[in-house]
């Protein structure tokens, strides 16, 4: 079962800085960007959490969904 989720191509694996490219580079001025059920890296198991870091250094949370309100420029 693990491995069918880790190979499944429909699940959404961007990290929290894939988010913040997105947004603002889409054209639309931020005016509430709030990540919900966040989590620190370092809560996790040290394993999972250094295996996150090796291909996402620049993330130290996670996060299941954001709060995100923009505007048209």
């Amino acid at each position: 079962m693990i491995y069918d989720v880790y190979k499944n191509p429909h699940i959404n694996r961007f990290m929290p800085s894939d988010y913040r490219f997105i947004f603002a580079a889409d054209g639309w001025e931020c005016v509430t960007l709030q990540p919900l059920a966040e989590i620190q890296l370092s809560m996790l198991n040290p394993d999972d959490a250094q295996k996150i870091l090796m291909n996402y250094p620049n993330d130290k949370t996670l996060c299941s969904w954001y709060m995100l309100i923009m505007k048209a420029l």
